[in-house]
């Protein structure tokens, strides 16, 4: 049931994405920008998924561990983003 119920959200999402991303063409915003946008959304969903599954199933402690991974998995996948702000403040600064 989880996995209709995911593939139907999926299906849902792709006019959501596809808006997204006329939305950043129109604004001029980079694509890499949006690649990360929607890639850290998908952790998101899929991170909240498999801890509620793990929590169904009485592993509180693992749906912990889920969660901790997946804002991991977030802040790698945002990383060359935060250098490039960081890089865009040191020049201003200095």
């Amino acid at each position: 049931a989880t996995a209709i119920v995911l593939f139907l959200a999926v299906a849902a999402a792709l006019p959501i994405i596809d808006k997204i991303k006329e939305i950043a063409a129109k604004a001029s915003i980079s694509s890499d920008y949006v690649s990360i946008l929607i890639k850290s959304l998908g952790i998101c969903y899929i991170t909240q998924l498999a801890s509620d599954t793990c929590m169904d199933g009485g592993e509180s402690a693992l749906a912990g561990k889920v969660e901790l991974a997946g804002k991991i998995a977030v802040v790698l996948l945002s990383l060359p983003l935060v250098t490039q702000v960081l890089n865009i403040v040191t020049k201003l600064v200095g």
